[in-house]
């Protein structure tokens, strides 16, 4: 008996002694600004471990924002991921839990992540307020339906890892889900991931290849699309009822369709033109042309943008379009029948026939009705129409062949449905779905600006020779781009030596419109990517910005003969100025550049120069300079490490704690409470007597011991 109870306890030992335990680490000592949970193995014995989930003290489980992350060799269980996230039989631990980082968590199971499903229903078990997720780098696949509902979540962040694929249903009906990173390696969006989701504008991974039936359906706020040129598959009906879209540009050349994968009520049902029809043909716009159908009454026309390629156009273009860019239309019309009313020859009829497009002819001629010329038109469609029919092309009110079964390439409009019915041979085309589009336009290098240079995710200097939205910026380099304003250059002297530090501490905001300009033209700015930009081969692949005009930046550039290129602006705090350049330049003597060794991001720092470059031009087009007053360049450091802390404005006085701009600064040394240093770090506690000189925030004021 003794030696079986022997065996027992020493059986209990081992498995006590083989336990997981959480070190918890306080929000003024973490390096997220939130509690840090951190799984391992091993007893917990130290002040502020603890043997599990449940042991954890209420301050820790009642908290809003918490980072859980697993040490080497550790995971989390799928009964613990039911403790944080809730399950059929309990109630998550962390009822007031908003903003979960789980980036450097091990799950032992992917599918656990579906336990988010108990945040929704009327017994609702799960993370309830939860706000933002960002998922563990081993995420794979995100399971269906794992979020679907969760009508509190306005924030998703997907790292770069092993996810592959966004599974049915994932997000559906996430109605406050107003920001979604994506990262490059995933290949798909499956079917109504996205549908009734709130953001206005999504960049897609360069690494996609197919999105799903009605993927984002729904999408009401969405702007702009932009679908890289790894796609190779749309499903029917993925961008149904996105009512403010208003352009879609397509990058790629092969990018098959599935039936109505656009609402046609916003491609081209019912569309009056309502512009002038004096003037150049060229200066129409989209603006001129309105819907005049239900719910879209006023909406401009869905843009389509594609590459202005052979192979595009046979792709993408309505077959009966007679040339791109058909808002122009009806003021070449005009002046083709004003040509036509002085000379009315069959030849002349035949050169006006050849100049129009027959695509939606009669629907645009009685569109224009009322206007100037009006007459004219009615005295050339018959000859219009009766040359459709000798192309085959059929409108509704037409008699069609008694032979049209067997009848090769025919199409027929249907008006009522929008859709073309078409002959033996053309309705297996995968590209039909794009023939509803009434406006193509093969404007794409025009109307998109890659980047082929800021395509990690790591910090650049950048300036842009045109200004951008918001909703430009992120559908480019992704959500929670970062973009920072130049501060000024902290100097600290460390024995002999003098340590320079540039600092970005403003972050530009965020504006309440996100079509409002965000980045100025011409101004320096510091940006961070939100994802990294590879294709499926793992190489860099150009962002590309769009809704921009080439044209006009070539301009600003200088690219354009005869035209200078323009000054770029600057940004000067006491004797350092933050410049950009448009073109590769020399380097000024005093300056300092950012540069970085190969594959070694800590590297990345502002190196310095003291003599001005004569023979290579290593200030790059497009990237910004710090440029020191001649009074101080002498004496440069060999480099200047960066900082990008945003300061806690409940801790600051001042919204950013620049260091070059400090005022009123107090000499006490007995003050109470946390002592911060001006990287927003506690290094302290209580009295200051026994701090270094320096300055310090205690209470909300900057404090200087001398």
């Amino acid at each position: 008996m003794r030696r079986y109870l022997l065996l027992f306890v020493m059986s209990l030992a081992c498995i006590i002694g083989m336990q997981a335990k959480i070190t918890v680490v306080p929000p003024e000592e973490s390096t997220s600004g939130a509690y840090e949970l951190t799984f391992s193995e091993g007893d917990a014995t130290a002040t502020g471990e603890y043997a599990n989930i449940s042991a954890l003290p209420n301050y820790v489980k009642n908290a809003t924002s918490i980072t859980i992350k697993t040490a080497e060799g550790s995971s989390l269980s799928d009964d613990e991921m039911a403790l944080l996230m809730g399950g059929d039989n309990n109630t998550t631990l962390f009822p007031n839990l908003q903003t979960l980082d789980m980036g450097d968590a091990v799950l032992e199971e992917n599918g656990s992540l579906a336990r988010m499903r108990y945040a929704k229903g009327e017994n609702a078990k799960g993370l309830t307020n939860l706000t933002s997720f960002t998922f563990p780098k081993t995420t794979t696949s995100i399971p269906a339906g794992a979020f679907n509902e969760n009508t509190t979540l306005q924030e998703v962040i997907m790292l770069e890892g092993s996810l592959t694929t966004i599974t049915d249903q994932a997000f559906q009906g996430c109605t406050s889900l107003s920001n979604v990173r994506i990262p490059d390696g995933v290949t798909a969006i499956g079917e109504n991931v996205f549908e009734h989701c709130a953001f206005e504008a999504i960049s897609l991974p360069n690494t996609l290849e197919t999105i799903g039936k009605n993927a984002f359906g729904y999408c009401e706020n969405l702007k702009t699309i932009t679908i890289p040129a790894s796609v190779t598959y749309i499903g029917p009906s993925a961008f149904q009822q996105n009512d403010r879209l208003t352009d879609v540009y397509i990058i790629g050349e092969n990018v098959t369709i599935g039936d109505q994968a656009f609402d046609h009520n916003l491609t081209q049902n019912e569309f009056k033109y309502d512009g002038s029809l004096d003037g150049d043909p060229n200066t129409v716009t989209i603006v001129d042309w309105k819907s005049t159908t239900g719910d879209n009454v006023g909406q401009i026309p869905l843009r389509l943008h594609i590459p202005n390629t052979q192979t595009a156009l046979e792709h993408y273009m309505n077959p009966n379009l007679r040339f791109l860019n058909a808002m122009n239309d009806p003021r070449m019309v005009k002046q083709a029948l004003e040509a036509l009313n002085k000379d009315s020859s069959d030849e002349a009829v035949q050169q006006v026939i050849e100049t129009i497009p027959t695509y939606f002819t009669e629907r645009w001629f009685d569109n224009i009705n009322g206007h100037e010329g009006a007459s004219l038109i009615q005295d050339v469609l018959n000859q219009l129409k009766r040359l459709c029919n000798a192309n085959q092309i059929y409108s509704e009110n037409d008699v069609m062949p008694s032979n049209w079964e067997t009848m090769e390439g025919w199409r027929y409009f249907h008006t009522a449905s929008g859709k073309f019915i078409f002959g033996p041979g053309q309705s297996t085309s995968p590209y039909a779905g794009w023939w509803n589009f009434m406006f193509v336009a093969g404007d794409i290098e025009e109307k998109t600006w890659p980047d082929g240079r800021m395509v990690d995710s790591r910090w650049y200097s950048a300036v842009f020779p045109f200004d951008l939205s918001y909703n430009q910026l992120m559908s480019a380099y992704g959500a929670k781009t970062d973009v920072r304003e130049f501060t000024g250059v902290k100097s600290e002297v460390d024995g002999s030596k003098t340590k320079l530090t540039v600092t970005f501490n403003q972050r530009v905001p965020e504006p309440s419109n996100h079509d409002d300009t965000y980045i100025i033209k011409g101004h320096p700015y510091m940006i961070h990517p939100g994802v990294r930009s590879y294709n499926s081969e793992g190489q860099s692949a150009p962002r590309y910005i769009a809704g921009i005009s080439k044209e006009e930046a070539e301009k600003v550039i200088g690219n354009i003969a005869g035209i200078a290129a323009q000054e770029t602006g600057e940004v000067t705090v006491g004797e350092y100025t933050f410049k950009g350049t448009y073109q590769d330049d020399y380097l000024p003597q005093y300056c300092y550049y950012l540069g970085m060794y190969p594959n070694d991001l800590s590297s990345l720092k502002f190196y310095y120069t003291k003599t001005a470059g004569t023979t290579n031009k290593n200030w790059k087009q497009f990237t910004s300079i710090v440029m020191v007053s001649e009074s101080l360049g002498a004496n440069g450091a060999k480099f200047m490490d960066m900082d990008f802390s945003i300061f806690n404005q409940n801790v600051f006085n001042d919204n950013y704690g620049i260091a070059t701009s400090i005022e009123k600064a107090q000499t006490e040394r007995e003050l109470s409470d946390r002592i911060y240093n001006l990287n927003g770090q506690v290094i302290g506690k209580g009295s200051l007597q026994s701090m270094p000189k320096g300055i310090y925030v205690v209470n909300g004021k900057k404090i200087v011991v001398r």
